[in-house]
């Protein structure tokens, strides 16, 4: 089972399922170890307790940094990027790129040392302000980069079908009950003999 505000990596097949170009592709692996994929932290949707929201996190802090700074000059403000620390590293959270996912696309949690990866309290709650804030905005006009609103859909479309076919399975599974049919004589055919 998914955790949420912890960290997770995505499968490909999640990429092959939804080509969007929004998303946060995953890269090829470093030296067989999953850290060259970007990462993504994950929340918990607000209606269905199926469906979860990644937010993929990034070490390319100077890049985002000038983005940042860009749109606190222009718009007096930037919900869309959160800086912060993971393990003690500079990160920044692309809120802009976030995306809905169920459990069957998740690759593994993200663990140092047998330990989950988490973030402390203050940034774990700067950040959830943040992404309800957007979220919210989403819902009226497009802000983040992936159609999440499609992604979402069929991810819905996908639980009700596996829903439908577990429903089936259980069906087919439960003992059938006999039918005891029980055979009685011809009374006619009686009367005629006995009339003979």
């Amino acid at each position: 089972m998914l955790q949420e505000k912890t960290f997770y990596f995505i499968k490909n097949k999640y990429f092959q399922d939804f080509p969007d170009k929004g998303l946060m592709q995953n890269h090829e692996t470093i030296n067989g170890e999953k850290h060259g994929r970007p990462c993504f932290y994950a929340l918990k949707d607000r209606v269905n307790p199926n469906i979860y929201w990644l937010i993929p996190i990034s070490s390319k802090v100077k890049k985002y940094t000038d983005i940042y700074n860009h749109k606190i000059k222009k718009f007096k403000s930037c919900d869309t990027l959160h800086f912060g620390k993971v393990l003690g590293e500079k990160r920044v959270f692309l809120i802009q790129n976030m995306c809905p996912i169920t459990e069957k696309y998740i690759e593994e949690q993200y663990v140092v040392s047998g330990k989950k990866v988490i973030i402390d309290n203050k940034l774990e709650r700067d950040l959830l302000r943040k992404v309800n804030k957007i979220y919210s905005l989403n819902n009226r006009i497009n802000i983040l980069f992936p159609n999440v609103k499609k992604i979402k859909q069929e991810l819905i479309r996908q639980l009700e079908q596996e829903k439908e076919i577990a429903m089936q399975n259980i069906q087919k599974s439960k003992p059938r009950k006999q039918k005891i049919i029980m055979k009685f004589p011809n009374r006619d055919n009686n009367n005629q003999e006995m009339s003979r």
